[in-house]
């Protein structure tokens, strides 16, 4: 019952000081499965498709980057995924970034896609090096973030900025919490249609894992409940839900600019 969730809850954070998985609030892997699709990655963009845009994540070893492109009502396809391999610090992987970012993509109805809006996490790995690749690119759109949850927007109305002085670049704050519970909300939708999230055939297990790799869930911090979003089991990979993020938070950021998703 109801009440029996309740006192599970309550015994768990205040007994056991565990978290309590939210149920429901995220996708399991069995629905994520059913949202793919017929189309595949390296072949025609889906017709419906509107607007692409690319969300990066910096790791130690490597970039990843996610482009997704976007329909009507927010339907969304995932377009390509890179594991870019090398260590940021060198020039290497940013080249083969500009590669991706770069790319123009047709259509199965016979238009062509370039990327609208990029955003580069510059808040983890090798901060220096993600800002000065963020730099000169701002003017095609492609901009430095920061994750940060709370009660904050997709995409704030305005950058921060830089607290080191000879710094001279201001980053973007992405609302975290906001943007995961969009994008689990709709990948628990059942039909195709406005905020429908697609997944192409050739889209991996591993892939998939790492997309419902978080849960919302409830702890407590002196006496008081905290909702968060934690990754699953420790040692789980969620970057292609940061992608995700990103490339949702590159969506908003088009849109201030004036971009609409409207049909050719």
């Amino acid at each position: 019952t109801d009440t029996t969730g309740e006192l599970l809850q309550v015994f768990t954070n205040t007994v056991l000081g565990e978290a309590y998985d939210q149920a429901g609030d995220q996708p399991d892997e069995s629905e994520l499965k059913a949202h793919v699709g017929d189309y595949r990655i390296g072949g025609p963009v889906p017709r419906g498709a509107l607007v692409l845009t690319c969300g990066v994540d910096v790791q130690g070893d490597r970039l990843e980057a996610r482009v997704w492109g976007w329909g009507r009502g927010e339907e969304s396809w995932l377009i390509g995924h890179w594991v870019i391999w090398g260590c940021p610090a060198e020039r290497e992987p940013w080249a083969k970034l500009d590669g991706v970012l770069l790319s123009e993509w047709p259509t199965e109805d016979g238009r062509v896609l370039r990327i609208a809006a990029s955003s580069v996490d510059v808040a983890g790995h090798y901060t220096d090096e993600a800002i000065d690749y963020c730099r000169p690119r701002f003017a095609s759109n492609v901009f430095g973030t920061i994750g940060r949850a709370g009660d904050r927007p997709i995409w704030p109305s305005r950058p921060i900025k830089p607290k080191k002085k000879d710094r001279k670049y201001a980053s973007y704050v992405v609302g975290i919490d906001q943007a995961k519970q969009v994008i689990y909300a709709r990948l628990k939708r059942e039909t195709p249609g406005a905020g429908y999230i697609h997944l192409p055939a050739t889209v991996g297990r591993e892939y998939v894992e790492q997309l419902a790799a978080e849960a919302l869930v409830t702890h407590f911090a002196k006496g008081r409940p905290v909702i968060s979003w934690r990754v699953r089991s420790a040692g789980r990979r969620n970057e292609a839900l940061d992608c995700a993020v990103l490339a949702l938070a590159s969506l908003r950021a088009w849109e201030r600019a004036g971009g609409q998703l409207v049909a050719p």
